[in-house]
């Protein structure tokens, strides 16, 4: 049997028109070319490459510490200012007409060795410029509003034909009424007029950007309904207008504020409910958040001088705490877990039957060897195989899976399960009695096939190295297998709930309510040496009627009301308490710290926890929101807050206070928000 291989090669083409390696070699070949916009001064630089580097840069490999000289051949290219920064020559360019002009430039490095180092400069008349106002994309607006005097700023591209250039300066667009000003290139900022009105900006290669200047009293809100999709869900959106178009660039520090009225009606903000008014920042788009509550809920939004709407909305239903059930209800008196080791079906048969028979040059069996393949494996989840030195537990269940393989080959080649299958124990000698003896051994069971192995399960039943010889009629050899197998003196237990909360281990936790759940043991000798394999687990309760429910072989649900679970096994004096508490258990919550933030930053809170008593989390699904709002005049909530976490953004300087509860806990934390840097 042959298996062939087959090897995929895959050629990665790498381009970039604005970055380049230097290379000091005569041919236009050997050298970058780099393309700039005819008419367009451009800042080059020369050496290290990092984040915030000049678009348009050479990359040699040393730094440049020295300027020797720089040269452009041809007259198309002027040089400009020339300096050395941070380890890198920055060369100012301009280009007069369309051409190609090679840049030379001499240096030396820290060592003072010197370098030369060359590159090719494309200047290209542009055809067209686009123009993407900051917090927008590169994609059609017809108007883009902005406030009276506002600053704001925008990235430039530019290309020629089907080229992409690196952008230099604002010269690419004329602005009349604004006031430009290039931060780096490709990007640079803007200071709108005083006076409302439209205005408009022209672009090199043709074309114009649309603008409203408009004043405060022309921004509106609007409430929209946005519908699930993907993770996030069915949101209700306050975004801006002015003149008709949608508004991106806001005053600084504009903000409005979002109350809900009706039965049970609540905004949610990442799974944290929203305690009375919802002040937010309108910088940058909308801003989304949940709703609920029963039925139809009125939604009103203002803006700070008082002007807004208010729109109804069928609001996203209210948990009615329906336990959830898993398998079957835990009686009065406790039910087992057992975990069932897949053993599929009939095996089918073998390649080979083992045997070299005539006509002796058609039968493959007189040409191959073959051997046993005998895995011995932990069943647990990501359980692997057993080594030789790995032990498992008296009372603990493993599995086997046999299979017969081509001898001699590099690659596993299978040939089925062994046919006819038989086996037989050595006995195992128990040297915990006087006079030592033969030890009970091991129980064995199955021999149906899950594909092409056979499948075993295999429990010690007593302490010691038990022996096992397998024979196989399509198999003229014996596969050996030897288990160690040692008492069982501890049981760990492990709780992890669902709703992303952490694992915890025993001997006891606290779950919620209406909580899933999955249980599992681990288990080890008195010296902490572990021990493999699994046994079934038993699940009592104290409170039946409070619907507690498993599932094999691992799943549990909490039930509707505060009780007590036990998880035992029959291996061990051990056990699992799990006391299920409801929301009055909350004593305190982690994870709200005071801040200190910068104006017009955002802080977001993502690991909110429950804690009991003691200060031990409560696992699983929370019975209730933890309910958040906002004293002072320094913060908002930042538009991050609907799919981030708790997210706060600083407003204006000074302090607020956040407050949150949660079941019986109330936590307060100071934030302050200091003025952001010029």
């Amino acid at each position: 049997m042959l298996r062939s291989a087959c090897v995929l090669l895959l050629a990665l083409v790498v381009s970039s028109v604005g970055c380049g390696r230097a290379g000091p070699g005569n041919e236009e070949d050997d050298v970058p070319v780099l393309t700039f916009p005819v008419g367009v001064e451009v800042l080059v630089s020369v050496g290290e490459c990092l984040v915030g580097s000049p678009p348009l840069r050479v990359c040699p490999d040393e730094d440049v510490e020295t300027l020797v000289s720089v040269s452009m051949s041809g007259d198309r290219i002027e040089l400009g200012e020339q300096r050395v920064e941070a380890g890198a020559a920055l060369i100012r360019m301009r280009a007069k007409a369309e051409g190609r002009g090679r840049l030379t430039v001499e240096y030396l490095d820290p060592s003072g060795t010197p370098h030369t180092v060359e590159a090719w400069f494309q200047a290209m008349t542009v055809t067209q410029t686009r123009v993407s106002v900051h917090c927008d994309e590169f994609g059609y607006r017809a108007v883009h509003p902005v406030p009276a005097g506002s600053r704001f700023g925008f990235d430039l591209q530019a290309s020629a034909g089907d080229t992409s250039l690196t952008v230099g300066d604002v010269s690419l667009v004329d602005a009349p009424g604004f006031v430009l000003t290039q931060q780096v290139d490709g990007k640079g900022e803007a200071r709108a007029p005083a006076e409302p009105g439209a205005y408009s900006w022209a672009l090199v290669g043709g074309g114009t950007l649309e603008f409203l200047v408009y004043a405060p009293e022309m921004l509106e809100l609007t409430l929209t309904e946005e519908p699930a999709r993907a993770k996030q869900p069915r949101a209700i959106v306050l975004g801006t207008t002015a003149g008709g178009h949608s508004v991106c660039v806001h005053a600084p520090g504009e903000k409005a504020t979002v109350t809900a009225a009706g039965n049970q009606c609540a905004l949610v903000l990442s799974g944290v409910e929203i305690a009375g008014p919802l002040p937010l920042g309108l910088a940058g788009r909308a801003f989304r958040f949940e709703l609920v509550g029963r039925e139809t809920c009125d939604v009103d939004a203002r803006l700070s001088d008082g002007r807004g709407l208010t729109r109804s909305f069928s609001a996203g239903g209210v948990e009615e705490g329906t336990p959830p059930v898993v398998g079957s209800v835990i009686p009065d008196g406790g039910t087992e877990l057992v975990a069932e080791i897949p053993r599929g079906g009939d095996c089918p048969g073998s390649v080979s039957d083992g045997k070299c028979e005539y006509p002796w040059l058609l039968d493959g069996d007189c040409y191959i060897d073959s051997d046993w393949r005998i895995e011995h494996r932990d069943p647990v989840p990501d359980g692997g195989v057993l080594g030789e030195d790995q032990l498992v537990g008296v009372g603990l269940t493993t599995k086997l899976l046999l299979s017969l393989e081509l001898g001699l080959s590099p690659v596993p080649i299978s040939l089925g399960p062994p046919q006819k299958l038989t086996f037989q124990q050595d006995p195992a000698w128990d040297w915990t009695v006087f006079p030592p003896g033969p030890s009970a051994g091991l129980a064995l069971q199955g021999g149906t096939c899950v594909g092409s192995k056979m499948v075993l399960t295999v429990k010690p039943l007593a302490e010691g190295t038990h022996g096992l010889e397998f024979h196989a009629a399509n198999l003229d050899d014996t596969g050996e297998l030897d288990v160690e197998a040692r008492k069982v003196d501890r049981i760990a237990y492990t709780l992890r709930a669902e709703a992303g909360s952490p694992a915890q281990r025993g001997p006891s936790v606290e779950l919620f309510v209406r909580s899933k759940a999955t249980v599992a043991a681990s288990y080890t000798r008195a010296n902490g040496t572990v021990l493999h394999g699994i046994a079934p687990l038993r699940v009592a309760t104290d409170t039946p009627e409070a619907l507690s429910s498993v599932s094999a072989p691992d799943a549990l649900a909490s039930g509707a009301v505060p009780h007590t679970l036990t998880v035992s096994s029959p291996l061990g004096a051990d056990t699992l308490t799990i006391q299920v508490r409801d929301a009055s258990a909350i004593t305190d919550i982690r994870g709200l710290e005071a801040q200190t933030l910068p104006g017009g930053t955002a802080k977001c809170v993502t690991a909110l926890a429950p804690l009991g008593v003691g200060g031990v989390v409560i696992l699983g699904q929370p019975p209730t929101r933890p309910r958040v709002a906002l004293s002072g005049d320094s913060l908002v909530f930042s538009r991050k807050a609907f799919s981030d976490g708790l997210c706060l953004e600083g407003i204006a300087p000074g302090k607020s206070t956040v407050h949150l509860t949660w079941g019986s806990a109330t936590v307060e934390r100071a934030w302050t928000v200091v003025p952001a840097s010029p």
